[in-house]
C-alpha cells in the first residue's frame, strides 16, 4: 500500500508537469497508464475522469475519446458504489455520443444510464429511458429482453404514488412485415 501511495503521487505529479508545459496527450496518458494497473476501482474511476479531461484540453479537443475514457471511469464508479458519479460520467458520455447514428453506443450507454437513474431513486425517468431504448432500439432480442426487464422490474418496484408518473400505457407494439412471415406446416420434431 505505501509503494502504490508514492506510484499514485509520482503518477499525478509527472500528469500535473505534462499539463503545466501544454502536453495534454502524456498527462492523459500518465493518468490512464495508473488508472488500469490500481486494483482500487474510485481511485482507477478518478484517474480515469482526469485522463479524460486531459483529452478535452488538447487541440483539437477529441470529445469521442474523452466519452469512451468517461464510460470506463462510470464503470469504475459503479464498482466503488458511487452512483451518483457514475451517473453524471454517463450523461456527459451521452451528450458527446448524441445525435449520432452509433445505435449500439446509445444502446449501452442508455441502459447503464438508466441502471444508475434506477439507484439514484429516479425510477420515472429510468423507466422513460429504457421505454425509448426498447421503442427504437436495433438491439438484440436479448438485449431488448433485459430492456423490458429492468421496465417491468421499474414499475413493480416503485411506490404507488410515484408509480402514477410512469407512463406505463405507452407501448408500442412490433411491427411486422407481413412479407417476410412465413408459415411452416408440417410434422414437429
Amino acid at each position: 500500500p505505501g509503494l502504490q501511495r508514492f506510484a499514485l503521487r509520482c503518477t499525478v505529479l509527472s500528469a500535473a508537469l505534462a499539463r503545466a508545459s501544454g502536453n495534454h496527450l502524456r498527462a492523459g496518458a500518465f493518468f490512464a497508464d495508473f488508472a488500469e494497473a490500481t486494483p482500487v476501482p474510485l481511485v482507477s474511476a478518478l484517474l480515469q475522469e482526469q485522463a479524460s479531461l486531459c483529452l478535452l484540453f488538447m487541440e483539437p479537443p477529441r470529445f469521442r475519446r474523452m466519452a469512451f475514457r468517461l464510460v470506463f471511469a462510470a464503470r469504475k464508479f459503479v464498482a466503488s458504489r458511487q452512483h451518483t458519479h457514475a451517473l453524471r460520467c454517463y450523461r456527459y458520455a451521452q451528450s458527446v455520443y448524441a445525435g449520432h447514428e452509433w445505435k449500439l453506443i446509445d444502446d449501452h450507454i442508455g441502459f447503464n444510464l438508466g441502471r444508475q437513474l434506477s439507484s439514484n431513486d429516479r425510477g420515472p425517468e429510468a423507466f422513460s429511458l429504457f421505454q425509448s431504448l426498447l421503442c427504437d432500439a436495433v438491439a438484440s432480442r436479448e438485449r431488448q429482453a433485459s430492456y423490458l426487464r429492468e421496465m417491468l422490474y421499474l414499475a413493480t418496484s416503485t411506490e404507488p404514488e410515484a408509480r402514477s408518473r410512469l407512463k406505463l400505457d405507452i407501448l408500442t407494439l412490433p411491427l411486422i412485415a407481413r412479407d417476410s412471415v412465413r408459415i411452416l406446416v408440417g410434422a414437429s420434431k
